[in-house]
């Protein structure tokens, strides 16, 4: 039997695309073939790991995030879905038509094809070609009574009704926003008739494979059986791969250290960012790991207690960490839940705040701290709350067990295997 190709399609920061290059190596191993299609800035990463084929996309993910108008707009857009879609797609619009056509190139020969959050165009490829699609995203996008839309206030607890009908405003407002060039897309190049829903009509209607873990966020009752929840898929450092001596020997003399970095997330002003993080771990006493991130956050001096590190694999680092800082990243989100350390989430924009409500009612963090109001005095406020704590540490450290018994990517490969099962032709005799 001939083995079927997979397309998985993801586009945005290292933590959209992580969990698609874990997703990738468990369908490999279980014997498919495996296209994985993203940016050029990730390949390296995908075939240190060993994905086979990976598929390389016109455009830098670094553009919309980094110090620019544009990128500062988009961090400054909070969480209001239509400014985050208009603002994303000024800040994108000369790359969205060779975007587009390198995926649909890409999926040309698909059984299936998968797709991340921001690469949501692939489940219209794959109507194109007729066969079955799945989104595979990092946190929750289907409607739900449980809790409000990852967007909405974080703080308003209105029940079961303002939650459902947060979805249905926050993908209106995010869907007019984007609307017009993917539809012209649908109708013109794809020549697929536009419809009376919009897309998030048809991602609620489709399989959705949520790659976060119930222990953290359970999963809601409302939702269909097509909409599953299988655990973090979590991308572990190569063998091969061997830490810094300076970090070990850091590690080695003297207590754990506080981990911050702020990931694909760019400050305004990063020397301020760093200035204050460092004055918070010296007002709370602790040492630090500062990762600079795409953000760049340098201290102009170094010192003994605070150590400042190039991007390191966060399954070795986090576990030797007394907690974890940062902005709250799905990805890194899930890494330090893992790990079984308290965590400080320091929102910028956009799911971070979910996430920071996530972490604090699950037990296992502080109230996050909004990147706009950050200072070294609140920060500091935090830190020590977070390794003085001790129910805060053991619901942390109980939390990293249960999910490190889960088994994510695995669940996932079942799920799709099914699919492509479903789709197969009936033979006859």
């Amino acid at each position: 039997m001939d083995k079927k190709q997979v397309v998985i399609l993801s586009i945005g920061s290292r933590g959209d695309v992580q969990p698609c290059i874990a997703l990738a190596l468990g369908l490999q191993q279980s014997g498919y073939l495996v296209r994985l299609v993203s940016h050029a800035e990730y390949k390296t990463l995908a075939r240190e790991h060993g994905v086979e084929e990976y598929f390389q996309l016109r455009g830098n993910p670094q553009a919309l995030l980094q110090d620019t108008p544009e990128g500062q707009a988009f961090l400054q857009s909070g969480t209001n879905p239509f400014t985050i879609g208009k603002i994303f797609l000024a800040a994108i619009g000369d790359l969205m038509d060779p975007l587009l056509a390198d995926s649909l190139r890409a999926s040309e020969d698909a059984d299936i094809i998968l797709f991340s959050p921001l690469a949501f165009f692939g489940h219209y490829i794959a109507e194109k070609l007729g066969i079955p699609s799945a989104a595979v995203p990092y946190l929750p996008i289907i409607r739900t009574r449980a809790f409000p839309m990852f967007l909405a206030p974080t703080w308003l607890k209105l029940g079961g009704t303002y939650n459902y009908l947060s979805w249905r405003a926050g993908e209106q407002a995010f869907w007019m926003a984007i609307r017009g060039i993917f539809n012209t897309w649908r109708r013109e190049v794809l020549h697929l008739e536009i419809g009376r829903g919009g897309l998030f009509d048809h991602i609620n209607g489709a399989t959705v494979i949520h790659s976060f873990s119930s222990h953290l966020i359970p999963r809601p009752q409302d939702w269909p059986e097509r909409h599953h929840v299988t655990g973090f898929w979590y991308l572990d450092h190569p063998r091969s791969w061997i830490p810094p001596q300076e970090v070990v020997d850091f590690l080695a003399d003297g207590p754990k250290p506080i981990y911050i970095g702020f990931g694909s997330m760019v400050p305004p002003d990063r020397e301020l960012a760093t200035a204050r993080i460092v004055e918070a771990l010296q007002m709370s006493g602790q040492r630090g790991v500062i990762a600079p991130g795409w953000g760049k956050l340098r201290s102009k001096k170094n010192m003994g207690d605070i150590l400042q590190i190039d991007s390191l694999p966060h399954d070795w680092l986090f576990p030797q960490m007394a907690a974890v800082i940062h902005h709250g990243g799905a990805g890194t989100t899930a890494a330090g839940a893992r790990a079984g350390v308290p965590t400080v989430i320091v929102p910028f924009f956009g799911d971070q705040p979910f996430w920071g409500e996530v972490i604090t009612k699950a037990g296992v963090g502080p109230q996050p701290l909004p990147f706009k109001q950050l200072t070294a005095a609140k920060l500091a406020e935090r830190i020590i709350l977070a390794v003085s704590d001790v129910k805060i540490q053991q619901t942390a450290s109980d939390l990293g067990r249960r999910i490190r018994r889960e088994a994510g990517v695995h669940k996932a490969v079942e799920i799709i295997g099914g699919l492509l099962d479903r789709a197969a032709p009936s033979s006859t005799t």
